[in-house]
């Protein structure tokens, strides 16, 4: 198997945000702890308080020198097992947060293997097919859940730690794995035991198995067309989305599927400028005009049911994403056009030829080059006082963007615009207008890779504060394609810059970046899959059962596809969301499927809140406005601000919500008003917190260094950690299981196991 297969095979483990594991409803976020997930802020049980550090991290050095009886190679052991990176910078800390080790990692996953190799599952009846499965599951949880930040992390480490100095390493994987697997397939296992008692071995096979192998035959009438698929593919500024909107216009019917809610909306307004009757639907907002013969769409609400002369499909590549990579597959599989355009990078092609001959389709290529010129400059940008108008640097996190903010407005004469993923869509365009707009004075612009999506920037030169980024699990490299896709928006044609460069803050980033520009992006052979809500429907029917954990882990557990060409996409970050659902009762399973697909933020406890809120006024059947109060001004601290992003993201599930059930969530057109004014709001709080506040606020989350021991205490106090009670041991794995659980219910176990 090639490496682009294994990537899209593995890519929930590395890709994926952290989020908080299915039994971690009642731990509460901090609002002013946005960007971080509910596994990073732990509410005040009686558990957190049993199993919490001391105040001080405690660092094992491979040279130290110990005067007593412990041996070295245990000690190199320990410190396998429980050191975590010293980030003294804060600088580093505040932008890349945390990350276990490589050898960490090697060594746990060695000891998930092992654990499982041990095949210690018949002694539980849980069957062979789903023991393989919720293994993957397992690790997938572990590694994004147990280990994703330095709390969290310290606390596991510590827990195997002292099950290390006991030799019962294996125990407490194989306990953790044991809860994990009874929670997420109980039902599924307990089916499948009274099942087998009554029917052939092929009749459970055919009975469970979740058949994925034909997507393209999940559209018959589509598949009555022989389509034209033309892939418009070229570097960022090439002209090739250009060539597939003229398509678009010219039809006397058609569709243009979006991966953001800002790009559909900009194609929108385009059409409507052009004098075309144009639709605007996207899942909480719409603009529904009499006589419509075209429409412009997110990838997931795009209509596989209507029939257009031409569709346009942008960002084709992002079929490989991890987790909403299941639309775009289910777009080229499904649209029903004569004309298909898909706008992407090259790298899709494979792909594409591999969709394109499964569907009977014809494939055309049209290769475009870029407009402009990009140059990947030499010399490094050494000074923020080096900087100058047009340039954009990119970094990464709110707390990086902010202070990067900052630093450039009290050494230098420019004002700065900044754009992020956490802010609305609305406030990102109020950001990119006052950039590109000469009379603002706003000649600087800080930025994430969410520039590199759905923004028309007028950009000189791209600067990259690191080539590094904290993707929700571990700090890893730009990959070259993300390089590319960035450095690209330098130069743009027709504008003040049409020549674009880039360039770095560091020799060894500059390195990275010009290798990536002269290098080939590896190709897409796979593409995301999920089956469709009728199929999971008639699958819960199948299974008699009510309960999404239970579907969810039988599609994850028993599902059958083509691996060369698909594989799943991401089932674990909705575990959580389908944990609430089944908590309220009287829903049914359609009802259940509705609310999974529903806009939440999982890692934001206020939004969490409401949607549980929102459900149980829909099962009541009682009538629900927004329930939200927005202040009267705009935010004067981070805190405030951040409050404000969690109710405009609560706002955006209303009117999702609304569209779907208008006879319970009425107010629709109020929570729209609401967005517009919660937007402003923070469009203006990010001029009105001063920068003292901000740095302060960026201290206090981010800057605090732990404290460091003296060279005596760290040994004594591995040899207080190495001599554990045989009491304290016996807890051991109660503990970490209760530090979990969302109720402190504890699994019945074979505590021989």
């Amino acid at each position: 198997m090639n490496n682009s297969k294994q990537r899209a095979v593995k890519s929930p483990i590395v890709f994926e945000r952290p989020r908080k594991h299915n039994h971690m409803n009642n731990y509460q976020v901090p609002l002013e702890y946005p960007e971080e997930t509910a596994n990073e802020s732990i509410a005040q049980t009686p558990q957190r308080n049993m199993f919490a550090l001391e105040e001080e991290v405690m660092y094992v050095e491979d040279d130290l020198q110990i005067e007593n009886d412990l041996q070295v190679q245990e000690m190199e052991d320990i410190s396998l097992m429980y050191d975590i990176e010293d980030v003294t910078d804060p600088f580093i800390l505040a932008t890349e947060n945390f990350s276990v080790r490589p050898e960490q990692t090697t060594h746990f996953t060695n000891l998930i293997l092992r654990v499982k190799e041990s095949n210690r599952h018949t002694n539980h009846n849980i069957p062979a097919h789903i023991y393989d499965r919720s293994f993957v599951s397992f690790q997938t949880h572990f590694f994004t859940s147990m280990l994703n930040t330095r709390e969290r992390a310290t606390q596991t480490l510590k827990a195997f730690k002292a099950a290390f100095g006991q030799n019962t390493v294996d125990k407490l994987m194989w306990q953790l794995y044991l809860r994990d697997a009874l929670t997420r397939y109980e039902g599924l296992i307990m089916n499948y035991n009274e099942n087998i008692k009554k029917k052939s071995k092929d009749e459970i096979a055919k009975t469970y198995v979740v058949d994925l192998t034909h997507p393209e035959k999940w559209y018959p009438q589509t598949r009555k067309m022989r389509r034209q698929i033309i892939f418009h593919t070229g570097p960022t500024n090439s002209g090739k989305t250009h060539s597939a909107f003229q398509a678009l216009l010219s039809a006397k019917t058609g569709v243009y599927a979006a991966p953001l809610r800002l790009l559909a909306a900009e194609v929108h307004q385009r059409m409507v400028n052009d004098g075309v009757k144009c639709d605007l639907i996207t899942g909480d907002y719409k603009v529904i005009i009499d006589g419509a013969t075209h429409a412009a769409s997110t990838i997931e609400m795009l209509s596989t049911t209507e029939e257009y002369e031409v569709a346009v499909i942008d960002e084709v590549q992002l079929l490989s994403d991890p987790n909403r990579g299941w639309a775009w597959t289910r777009a080229l599989l499904g649209i029903r056009a004569k004309e298909v355009h898909v706008c992407g990078e090259e790298r899709t092609l494979q792909a594409l030829k591999k969709i394109a001959a499964d569907c009977g389709d014809d494939l055309i290529v049209n290769q475009y080059n870029r407009l402009t010129q990009l140059t990947c400059q030499n010399n490094i940008v050494r000074n923020i006082k080096e900087l100058q108008p047009g340039d954009c640097v990119i970094a990464f996190g709110r707390n990086q963007i902010l202070k990067i903010k900052n630093e450039i407005e009290q050494n230098t004469r420019y004002k700065v615009a900044v754009v992020f993923g956490g802010l609305p869509p609305s406030t990102r365009i109020q950001q990119a207008t006052l950039f590109n707009s000469p009379d603002t004075k706003y000649d600087i612009l800080v930025a994430s890779d969410a520039i590199g999506h759905g923004l028309n920037l007028n950009i000189r030169r791209i600067i990259f504060h690191k080539t590094k980024k904290f993707d929700g699990t571990v700090i890893r490299e730009l990959e070259v394609h993300e390089i590319k896709q960035i450095a690209g928006r330098a130069g743009r044609f027709r504008s003040k810059y049409p020549d674009g460069y880039v360039t770095t803050f560091s020799q060894g980033d500059q390195f990275v970046v010009s290798n990536a520009l002269q290098t080939q992006s590896m190709d897409i052979e796979m593409a995301g899959l999920l089956p469709t809500n009728d199929q999971l429907e008639y699958l819960a029917h199948k299974m008699n059962t009510s309960s999404l954990i239970e579907l969810l882990g039988a599609v994850e557990a028993l599902n059958r596809l083509d691996d060369s060409m698909y594989f799943l996409c991401g089932i674990e970050p909705k575990i959580e969301q389908a944990t609430v659902i089944d908590e309220i009762d009287g829903l049914n399973i359609r009802e259940k499927l509705d609310f999974l697909l529903a806009p939440v933020q999982l890692d934001d406890q206020l939004c969490m809140n409401y949607f549980r809120m929102y459900m149980e006024a829909y099962q009541k059947g009682t009538k629900i406005g927004d329930m939200i109060q927005l202040p009267n001004g705009p935010p004067g601290t981070i805190k405030k601000m951040l409050l404000l992003e969690s109710t405009h993201k609560i706002l955006e599930m209303y009117c999702w919500l609304s569209y779907r059930y208008e006879d319970v969530f009425t107010q629709r057109k109020e929570a729209e008003l609401k967005q517009k004014i919660c937007a402003d709001l923070i469009a203006k709080g990010l001029e009105v917190i001063g920068p003292e506040e901000k740095e302060q606020w960026i201290i206090e989350r981010d800057f605090v260094k732990p404290k460091h021991s003296s060279r005596k205490q760290r040994i004594q106090k591995i040899q207080k950690e190495k001599h554990f009670t045989e009491k304290q041991l016996r807890n051991l794995s109660t503990i970490l299981k209760s530090f979990l659980m969302n109720d402190g219910t504890s699994l019945k176990m074979n505590s021989s196991s």
